[in-house]
């Protein structure tokens, strides 16, 4: 490198750190007020954020070595995760061969899915393939194609624009069941990977700097718009979903609750069609998903405890309450819920809430179905 382009590097490196400085510095504003609990996390939330926007757009961007990585793990959740979920993905490109192979396990559902993704954390769908489309060996293991000539299953097209290949699994019971395991490899070019050059990492850094900024000054404004719901949970506008990326073969209800110390918040789930899912979890004011491995924060119809009347009452509270189906708020007086629900494609009864006081309340009277 000469001297000139030494101090351009220098330059762009400055610019780099003042940029993300700044929407840090306006990511944390908006927690002004908040509990401390709250505070502390906005302060961890940008150093996971930063790290996964370098996996993003740093390290696992090629689509020329394309590399399946875990885009949220227990320990960095965003965006509303679902702990009940793994999400991995890979780069890929237009005009490329890629050839993915793997086994099922035997994990509840998974389903591929084919993006354009933007540095603003928006999705457009541009293909999916669920595994009740796939076909499998004896042994549940599976090859998929993507791009290339036409096959009758387990293939999907490349579009122009897309960049992203994501595998979504969803479990009943992380305990009980084995996840998939696959790997991807590109066959439709054989080149060897060139080095890295000053032009591509540029690209890169620059990449990874409109994901932190956008992303992180975009996920606080939903912070703040759940607000408006505050201690209900509403059915969530299905183009706001499809625009995150999120499942579009589920039911959303996003909003945000808020306790004084004794109180509870009850969710009921009047009913439910047998057979299939729904869970709900809790997050930070950051949309991260709460600490799952080490506290109950989230649960499901598989694994809850379902009243006598086919009903489910859950209950959100900071303090033990001595019944079942507690979520554990975690020290947390404000923070954001997420259902989801699979039932289907036929929007499920939705559910109801109720701000309680936890010495006084009826419990038996909660946990049937409520009038």
């Amino acid at each position: 490198m000469n001297s000139n382009a030494a101090r351009d590097v220098s330059v762009l490196w400055e610019a780099f750190c003042d940029n993300i400085k700044n929407a840090g510095m306006d990511i944390l504003a908006s927690a002004e007020g908040l509990d401390d609990v709250n505070q502390a996390e906005g302060l961890r939330y940008l150093t996971r954020l930063l790290k996964g926007s370098f996996e993003k757009f740093v390290e696992f961007a090629d689509p020329l070595d394309p590399v399946i990585f875990k885009m949220c793990d227990e320990r960095s959740g965003y965006g509303g995760d679902n702990p009940d979920n793994i999400y991995s993905a890979s780069p890929i490109q237009a005009g490329q061969v890629y050839e993915i192979t793997g086994n099922r396990g035997n994990i509840f559902q998974f389903n591929f899915n084919m993006f354009k993704f933007g540095t603003n954390s928006q999705y457009e769908l541009l293909g999916q393939l669920h595994d009740k489309q796939l076909h499998f060996d004896e042994q549940g293991n599976f090859t998929i194609f993507l791009g290339g000539e036409p096959l009758d299953h387990n293939w999907l097209p490349i579009p122009e624009g897309a960049n992203q290949i994501m595998l979504r699994q969803t479990f009943c019971d992380r305990s009980r069941e084995q996840e998939v395991t696959l790997k991807i490899r590109l066959v439709s070019d054989s080149a060897a990977i060139p080095p890295l050059g000053l032009d591509s990492m540029i690209r890169k850094l620059s990449g990874a700097e409109d994901f932190f900024c956008k992303t992180g000054r975009m996920m606080h404004g939903w912070s703040k718009d759940f607000t408006r719901s505050m201690n209900s949970l509403p059915l969530t506008d299905p183009q706001f979903i499809a625009e995150g990326g999120g499942d579009p073969s589920a039911f959303f209800y996003i909003s945000s609750w808020r306790l004084e110390p004794g109180q509870a918040l009850l969710v009921h789930i009047p009913e439910f069609p047998e057979g299939k899912l729904w869970n709900l979890a809790l997050f930070n004011f950051w949309f991260e998903s709460m600490d799952y491995v080490n506290f109950r924060i989230h649960t499901n119809n598989r694994i809850c405890h379902i009243n006598v009347d086919g009903s489910v009452t859950l209950v959100i509270a900071n303090e033990d309450p001595g019944v079942d189906n507690w979520l554990n708020a975690t020290g947390h007086v404000q923070g954001n819920m997420v259902m989801r629900a699979w039932s289907g494609g036929v929007r499920p009864v939705d559910p109801q809430t109720e701000l309680v006081d936890i010495n006084s309340v009826d419990w038996a009277q909660k946990f049937r179905r409520w009038s």
